[in-house]
């Protein structure tokens, strides 16, 4: 009987509190939504992004050469004005592939903001871009590098 009455106690009080400085003061008002009825979205929509980011990424020659491939992870935040803020790496497959992503991400446009309840809110977002290296690359680039004959004697085994 003791303990319910002292649940209830804790219960009407924490009520009572946030009665008083109102529920925001328990959550971060200025913290990103995750999900929004409108979620942001790049000017002209999803294949204009995928082509902004296609002329403007540069395949770091150190990830190049040595076969680098996979999926970067970018996160950042669209404020409210459509501006991209905390731009960061959550995956990287390294060699500056990350740092790839994240120098095309500072050079993007403002985006549309995301909106819930009719009011422009800041949304957290996160990007997955890929690094691939065609098969024809490859096998050029095998040819570029292969050795070359020493002599006329040395072509005849090569053949």
């Amino acid at each position: 009987m003791k303990f319910l009455f002292c649940l209830t106690f804790l219960i009407g009080g924490l009520v009572f509190a946030l009665k008083a400085n109102g529920i925001d003061s328990l959550v971060n008002v200025n913290a990103p939504f995750q999900y929004v009825e409108q979620m942001p979205e790049f000017p002209n929509g999803e294949a204009a992004m995928n082509q902004f980011i296609s002329l403007h990424l540069h395949y770091p020659p150190k990830a190049r050469d040595a076969g680098i491939k996979g999926r970067v992870i970018v996160s950042f935040v669209v404020d409210t004005t459509g501006s991209l803020e905390a731009i960061k790496t959550t995956r990287d497959i390294g060699y500056g592939c990350g740092d790839s992503v994240v120098a095309v991400m500072n050079q993007m446009p403002k985006w549309k903001c995301g909106t819930q309840n009719g009011k422009k809110v800041k949304v957290q977002y996160h990007l997955p871009v890929v690094f691939s290296i065609e098969e024809d690359e490859k096998k050029s680039k095998k040819k570029k590098h292969a050795k070359k004959p020493i002599n006329d004697i040395q072509k005849l085994f090569d053949d």
